[in-house]
Formats: C-alpha cells, structure tokens, sequence
C-alpha cells in the first residue's frame, strides 16, 4: 500500500507512487493538508479545522468544501485519491494515519530515542534528527497552529546539534564540533 509522504521542513512538498508535488492550488490548501497531515488519526471538527488553516471559525464551510476539493485535486496530479485516506462526516475530518508519513513524525521519533538512547545509539538518533531538519516547518505559513511545532521543531534542532558538537568536543576534535556548529548557524 502507497502512503503520501508529506514534507513540513523547509518548503511543503508531497509524494505518491513516486510522484512530487511542491505547488498548491492556494496556501490554504497546503496549509489544510499539513494541518491534517501532522494531526492523522483526529477527529478534526469543521469549525475547529476553519479556525486552524484561516484563522476563524466563522459559518462559511464551503470555504473548508472547496479548500478540500482543490486539495483532492491538487493529488490527483500526482495520482493520488484523496478520499482513500481522508474520512470526511458533515461534522468532522479524519486523515488515516496510515495512508500517510511526515518528515514531522519521523523526526519526532529520532528526538525522543536520542533522548533516551546513551552512547552510539544517541548519536545515531540525534544524527537522524538533524538530518530530517530542512529548516523551519512551514516557514512561509502564518496560521497559528504552525507556531508551537515548528519552536518544538526549533528547540529539538538545536538540542541535537549542540549534543553533537559536545561529543566531538569530548573526543578532542574541535573540527567536528564546529562543522556542527557552522550547520546550526546556517539553519538559523
């Protein structure tokens, strides 16, 4: 079974079947995505889900039906159904987490086992880590949910590299900590 493979870091892109897709008919609809995206297996009601990606939750929810037929059509391109992975009710959305990944998730899990992992284990993880970060999540996004996570992202990001840095520093290696150092200030 394909899963969409959604990218938050950097510049939002997606991919199916080996298919890209990095533009979106509006900003809205990606954000509507990435929303869903990075909250899968939630009942999202509409009103909540308005809020999110415009900001309010005001009355009008054919602006959430036509954001979500643009959406649907926007994968299409790339031979995606939306409907196979979203379960959509008059009152909530639901995207199945398992028809989709995100570089989100994904780094999440390398932060917390790097948290918890000791020794070489850690470093594998906190390596993971900071290579899944393409910069800030979104960073063009101004909705409001975007915020926290894309800090969590930040603070994550550079607890990673400043341990990095640290174990080269323990081996006598001043290179190494500063090439990791180097690549926290161009991500800033």
């Amino acid at each position: 079974m394909n899963q969409l493979q959604v990218n938050l870091f950097g510049r939002l892109s997606v991919s199916w079947a080996g298919q890209s897709l990095t533009k979106f008919t509006t900003v809205r609809v990606r954000d509507l995505l990435a929303y869903l995206a990075v909250f899968p297996d939630l009942d999202h009601r509409r009103e909540d889900v308005l809020l999110a990606v415009w900001g309010e939750a005001d009355s009008d929810r054919n602006r959430l039906a036509v954001a979500l037929y643009l959406l649907k059509r926007d994968l299409a391109r790339i031979g995606c159904d939306l409907g196979d992975m979203l379960d959509a009710s008059r009152e909530t959305l639901r995207l199945n987490g398992g028809a989709v990944r995100t570089d989100w998730q994904a780094f999440l899990d390398a932060t917390e086992q790097a948290r918890r992992s000791q020794g070489s284990a850690r470093e594998v993880f906190a390596r993971q880590a900071v290579d899944l970060y393409a910069g800030p999540i979104l960073p063009d996004s101004d909705a409001v949910w975007v915020w926290p996570i894309r800090s969590e992202a930040q603070v994550a990001f550079r607890e990673s590299v400043l341990w990095l840095a640290g174990q080269e520093i323990d081996r006598a290696n001043p290179a190494g900590a500063q090439a990791w150092l180097a690549r926290l200030q161009r991500t800033d």
